[in-house]
Formats: structure tokens, sequence, C-alpha cells
């Protein structure tokens, strides 16, 4: 299993991956149920590739990983069975919580051909990972415009069952992931996905992650807030359980009641002028008939829209049901500075090794300028002033990734560059 750190070698991003600068991402968050739980004997992840051969997504997040070797397992036969396109993060065992008895972890498996996976991370809580991974859109025109369209996507499995101490503790799960939202850029694209265990959308920790005073404010994207618990009114909503009885002795029972796994996006994803756009009515509890399942097994609901073997292998795959979305991106097509009339040139492009160079226009020549690199943690790791019509900034004993630098003219310019090794 191979992770991919950072962009290595500019030829990665040289590949012809979209017509007139767009291109469409398909999501797909789904708990896969204590995989490989090692009571089972019946080749789940050959039922997982009938799924993904159905809906084929671009960014699979996963739940409930067991082991690394459940990871690869996935990934070789449910996704590269035919070919070697897809990828997924490196595998790191749960870290929060470590008396657990029963450690899950996240990851996510993902397009090659689409994406580029530049790093990814974990933040601890008090019950249970939650993993970040961050994403660059390919585009065969970057070194042109030098500019990057790079999104960030959260995989999480809030605290389950019900009760004031269970919420209490997801909406402390909720918290670390808020606080985290202000050291990323305010502007930054994110998405959440994943088991909320969110039995109403009142509960502290939804309200929370919906918060307009964050720094990142996420939004629901139907917008479909309420007690969604045993609520025949959300019926088309719910992921959880696709069983009346457990499968194997795993899983949950009681049938299709509950709105357990969600996908949120930042507020920037509903803007129609924003470079990364949900697509409308492309969010569904995928395989849920529509509301007409309360209480019953999946496969005893009418389903007219997906075929019997899908709904039979979601059945069999999981008491939950993915949840899917779908986000259109336009690539950018120009230099990527906030204040373009400035013309700030960056010799060489914006891939550099040992050193910036930044050439200035004429007139801020005999100015003191200041300048600042920001990982993209939001941490400065370098500063400086100059003077003149050439800024170098020396990078070698920068780690390889992207950086931020912002520079102080008589406006505030700033935009991405990538350090290689």
């Amino acid at each position: 299993m191979k992770k991919i750190w950072f962009v290595v070698v500019s030829s990665l991003l040289l590949i012809s991956i979209s017509v007139q600068g767009q291109e469409r991402l398909k999501i797909l968050s789904y708990n896969v149920l204590n995989y490989p739980n090692p009571d089972y004997n019946d080749q789940r992840a050959d039922t997982l590739r009938k799924i993904i051969d159905h809906y084929t997504p671009d960014i699979f997040l996963i739940q409930e990983l067991k082991s690394e070797a459940g990871l690869q397992e996935l990934l070789d036969v449910a996704f590269n069975h035919s070919s070697e396109q897809f990828a997924s993060a490196e595998w790191v065992s749960q870290v929060s919580n470590p008396g657990s008895t029963w450690p899950l972890q996240q990851n996510v498996i993902y397009n090659t051909e689409k994406l580029v996976l530049l790093n990814d991370y974990f933040l601890l809580t008090a019950h249970r990972d939650i993993n970040i991974f961050r994403f660059l859109v390919k585009d065969e025109n970057l070194t042109s415009h030098m500019d990057s369209t790079i999104f960030y996507a959260v995989s999480w499995h809030l605290k389950s069952s019900q009760g004031a101490a269970n919420a209490q503790q997801r909406a402390l799960m909720a918290q670390v992931l808020v606080d985290h939202f202000e050291v990323l850029d305010p502007e930054a694209t994110v998405v959440v996905a994943g088991d909320y265990n969110i039995y109403t959308s009142n509960e502290n920790a939804f309200s929370l992650l919906l918060n307009s005073s964050n720094a990142i404010t996420l939004q629901d994207p139907i917008d479909a807030g309420g007690n969604w618990h045993d609520n025949a009114a959300f019926s088309y909503l719910h992921t959880q359980s696709t069983r009346t009885s457990q499968i194997n002795e795993d899983g949950a029972s009681g049938g299709m009641d509950d709105r357990f796994d969600l996908i949120l996006g930042s507020e920037n994803l509903f803007d129609p002028q924003h470079n990364m756009r949900y697509v409308d009515q492309s969010y569904e509890a995928f395989g849920n008939p529509g509301g007409n399942c309360l209480n019953q097994r999946l496969i005893d609901c009418p389903n007219n829209d997906m075929p019997a073997n899908i709904v039979y292998a979601l059945y069999q795959m999981s008491d939950h049901l993915p949840v899917k979305m779908e986000i259109d991106v336009t690539l950018p097509t120009s230099l990527g500075i906030k204040n373009p009339s400035e013309l700030l040139d960056l010799m060489g492009g914006n891939l550099v090794r040992d050193k910036l160079v930044l050439q200035l226009p004429t007139d801020f020549i005999g100015r003191t300028l200041s300048y600042n690199v920001f990982d993209m943690f939001g941490h400065q790791v370098l500063d400086g002033q100059m003077s003149g019509s050439v800024l170098d900034i020396f990078t070698d004993a920068l780690p390889a990734g992207m950086y931020i630098l912002r520079l102080d003219a008589p406006q505030i310019a700033s935009f991405r560059f990538v350090v290689v090794r």
C-alpha cells in the first residue's frame, strides 16, 4: 500500500483529465462494519466490489476498519481488480483512546487519475481518531496558471448510542474538529463524512458543526434538519439498520430507522460562483428506497431505482448504507494571486526545490517589503524582509509539500507554491 505524500514531479500533474477545465468528483462514505471481522466468511470484499462497480466513486471515505490487511483487501478486490487506478492513504491504527478493547479506524481510497493525496493526518479525541485527507485535483495546466484546487476530506466516526453522556462525547469530538478549522485557511473547501451516530439535528454536536461563528461553517447539502430517529418523514434519509436481525452475530438490528451516516460540506461548496460546487440533488442515502422502508430489512422494501443484486449486496455488506455526494470542479485559468493587478511574476513557476524567485513590479523598487511563508496547517515556517525588484526565498530547509507565500505590499498578495524533493 503506497502512500502519496506530496507532488514530487511536475509531470504527475500533466495528465489530460478534463474537458474545458471541468471535473466531477463522486464521493461515497461508508461504514463497512468491523471490516474484516474474523467471524465473517462471506467474501465481503467481493460484495463491496458489486457496489463500487455500480456507482464508481472517486473518493471512498471509510469507517470501521479493523486492520491494514482489511484496507488492503478492499483496495485490491473492490477497486483495483482490473487496474491500479486507485490508492489509499497509509494505514495508522487508532491512536485515540488507547485503552479501547475494540479499536476502529477510518481511511480513504481515491482515484489517482483525478486526485493527488498531498498529505493526511489525524486529530486526537477521547474516543476515536478524526482522519483528515488533503487532496489536489489534477490539472494539466497547473504550471501555466500557477494556482491549484485543493480541498480537505474528513472521515470520522462519532460515539454511538443514545443518552446524554454519549451525546456529550459526540459534541466533544465535534469541538475538536471545529477547533482545528481555526488553523486552516478560512476559504478552505472541506467535506466531512462518516458515521455521526446523531439522532436529531438538535443534538449539540450537529448544531456546533453548523454554527455560523465557526472559522469554517458546515452545511447539510439537503437542509433536512429534524428528529430523524424512527420518523417516517425522514425515512428517505435513513442509513441504519439494513437488517432487522444480526448477520453472523454482528451489526445492529431493528430495521431502517436512523440517519446516522451523513456528508456535510463547507459553505463555499454551495456558492454557485465557487470553483468547487455541490451538484444539486446528488446527495443520497445510497440504496434507500425513498421513504418506504421504516423499521424493515432493506431487501424487503420496494426499490425500483436500483438492481436487486445491488440492494442485496448492500444488505450483506454492512448494517449501514453508504451516503453519496458529487462535486463539480472548475479548474483555475488565471494566476493564483488574490490581487492580480499587482502582476507579481513567480519566476520558474510554483514548483520549486531550493529557491523561490519572485519578480516584483518596478513601482515596488525602493520599498521594504515583508513576507511570510505558511504551511498548509497555518504554521509560519519562514519570514523576512526585502527591497529591490527580485525576492529570493530559500526553501532548501523546508520539507516537501504545499505552502502559502504572503507578501505585504501596498496590498496583500498571497499564492501557493509546492516544494518538491
